[in-house]
């Protein structure tokens, strides 16, 4: 399987800008174990070392094991984009401790909320 990633990476190299997504979400256990996402999370530094690409990161409800493995691998990636981020302050602080190491927004809202948003933006 790793040749077939690493065939499409490179026969699509000037599209591919990024590794991922790759990493930990505990609140889907249900689906995957922890023992086995953080065992295939850290295969994942593999390819991004190989193609020096950054890595496009997912983290829910794992910040320890998530910023164990990065610091295991931190010279196999240069640099990340963390979304599904929902850490304490000082998991944030942690991740960003990590050079050139960003935590994107991740944001949803529904309609009714987008309304209440226009609303109250029409009242102010």
């Amino acid at each position: 399987m790793t040749s077939v990633i690493y065939s499409i990476v490179n026969s699509y190299a000037t599209y591919v800008v990024a590794i991922g997504e790759c990493g930990l979400d505990y609140d889907r256990l249900h689906f995957c174990p922890a023992e086995i996402q953080k065992k295939y999370f850290e295969k994942q530094f593999e390819l991004a070392y190989t193609t020096k690409l950054p890595m496009f990161l997912h983290m829910r409800a794992a910040a320890e094991d998530f910023c164990e493995i990065l610091e295991k691998n931190k010279s196999r990636f240069s640099a990340g984009v963390t979304h599904s981020f929902t850490g304490s302050a000082e998991d944030r602080d942690k991740l960003l401790s990590f050079s050139d190491m960003y935590i994107g927004e991740s944001v949803s809202v529904t309609v009714y909320q987008l309304f209440s948003i226009c609303v109250v933006n029409t009242i102010t």
